[in-house]
């Protein structure tokens, strides 16, 4: 047991295994040991041989807190995500604001996803509302890609339509070097007001430093033009 210990902490799990293997056909009555086993199958990336393992430790032991959080930590991540939310803003020289939305995240595979949110506001008495959607592509190679839009009933307090898509990539240089990675990600929002046209740009570069210190670099800007006149360019914070 202490000897697949050690080669369970080192990675090695196929001398881990091997370790345990003639100990396991000896006494597979013992509960430990069947739940060390499912520890090194997890850490090769066996989860259905892992499962099995901690099942018949907590067969052999019901009370076993280690193989109950065994087999909770090979659940799969959840591919649907819903959401709900609620913003009310109470003033004393107007009337309140209230916000609500519900959203669904959904990951189809670990390249696509999908978001699609429905939202609500009410500004000084009058309602508005829109509806949103966008569709992710994650690739090792270059990054995740978000594009989307929405489209609402604005009654003059929300944009009539949106377009967006931001781009998010990071790249690892080595856990030695002074910078441990850097991500970049850049994003533009289109909004079509009744009278206005307004465009909004976003760029950050975030470094990871040793010490859990990050370094974050942020630019923004915007672009607006109003009906009857010229573009006007936002100053960038």
């Amino acid at each position: 047991m202490g000897l697949a210990g050690v080669y369970s902490r080192e990675g090695k799990t196929e001398e881990s295994l091997r370790a345990l293997r003639p100990r396991c056909e000896f006494d597979p009555k013992r509960a430990d040991l069947h739940a060390a086993r499912a520890r090194a199958l997890r850490g090769k990336g066996e989860r259905i041989e892992a499962q099995m393992e901690f099942r018949k430790a907590l067969g052999l032991d019901p009370t076993s807190a280690e193989a109950q959080a065994g087999l909770i930590s090979l659940r799969g991540e959840p591919r649907q995500e819903l959401r709900f939310s609620q913003d009310n803003d109470l003033f004393n020289f107007t009337s309140a604001n209230h916000a609500g939305w519900v959203s669904l995240a959904s990951q189809w595979t670990p390249r696509w996803g999908t978001n699609f949110a429905g939202s609500f506001y009410e500004r000084a008495g009058i309602r508005a509302g829109k509806f949103s959607g966008g569709i992710t592509g994650r690739s090792h190679r270059w990054g995740a890609l978000t594009a989307g839009g929405a489209v609402g009933h604005d009654n003059g307090v929300i944009p009539k339509s949106e377009v967006f898509f931001d781009v998010d990539h990071g790249w690892k240089t080595g856990e030695s070097n002074f910078v441990r990675s850097v991500e970049f990600s850049y994003a533009q929002h289109w909004y079509w007001y009744r009278q206005s046209r307004i465009l909004t740009l976003n760029g950050t570069a975030i470094a990871y430093l040793p010490r859990e210190w990050t370094l974050t670099l942020g630019a923004t800007g915007a672009r607006s033009a109003f009906s009857g006149t010229g573009r006007n360019g936002g100053l960038p914070g």
